[in-house]
Formats: structure tokens, C-alpha cells, sequence
């Protein structure tokens, strides 16, 4: 029963980050000039600090699942 809620959840998330790329893409080829007018305020700092930080957490939860199938602690 929790293969299938996991495989259920995957397929909810996948649905709603297509969804989401997709209004991206319909926005931004709709009217480019939008996204030029906005680009300066950019912060690719602040940007790739919290991509780190997500990805050290990814890295921790997959650490922790695998100690946790083989019972360590």
C-alpha cells in the first residue's frame, strides 16, 4: 500500500511542476519583453545559495533513508 501512495504522490508532483513549467513557457513566449524589463533585479547569489541549501538537504534526506532501511542510527 505505500509503494503505490509513493507512486500516486510522484505522479501528483510531476503533474503540478509540468503544470507549472508549462505556464511558465506559454507566459514567456506570450510577451518576452516582460521578462527582459525584470532581469537586472535578479539576484544569482541569493539564487544559488538557496539551490545549495536545497540540494545539502536532498543529500542528507537520501543519507538518512538509506541508515534508516539498513537500521542505523
Amino acid at each position: 500500500m505505500a509503494a503505490v501512495g509513493t507512486i500516486v504522490w510522484l505522479a501528483s508532483e510531476l503533474m503540478f511542476f509540468a503544470g507549472l513549467l508549462a505556464m511558465y513557457f506559454t507566459i514567456r513566449s506570450g510577451s518576452p519583453d516582460l521578462w527582459s524589463a525584470r532581469t537586472d533585479r535578479l539576484n544569482v547569489t541569493r539564487g544559488a545559495a538557496n539551490t545549495l541549501v536545497l540540494g545539502l538537504s536532498a543529500v542528507w534526506c537520501h543519507i538518512g533513508g538509506l541508515r534508516a532501511a539498513r537500521g542505523q542510527h
